[in-house]
């Protein structure tokens, strides 16, 4: 089968001056919110913050992965959502 131009997926890129440097990453664990580093693997700090608490709209950034750019962004949302 022949290949057009149609069938090949389209790259896009993103000029490096918009490119975001983020510190943490916030995911959803057994209900409960976890913050890691930016490698994804080290644990920077485990919440007290329910997942099923959240409305939708966060739960599902939460679900991709909530990138969070630095400690006062990242102090500013735990604060928020905090008990």
């Amino acid at each position: 089968m022949e290949e057009t131009e149609s069938e090949i997926p389209e790259q896009k890129t993103v000029p490096a001056s918009q490119v975001i440097d983020y510190k943490f990453i916030i995911v959803e664990e057994e209900d409960y919110l976890t913050v890691y580093f930016s490698d994804n693997e080290t644990v920077y700090e485990y919440t007290d913050i329910r997942y099923s608490d959240l409305e939708d709209s966060l739960r599902q950034k939460i679900r991709k992965g909530y990138c969070i750019k630095d400690e006062e962004t990242l102090f500013g949302f735990l604060e928020n959502y905090s008990s």
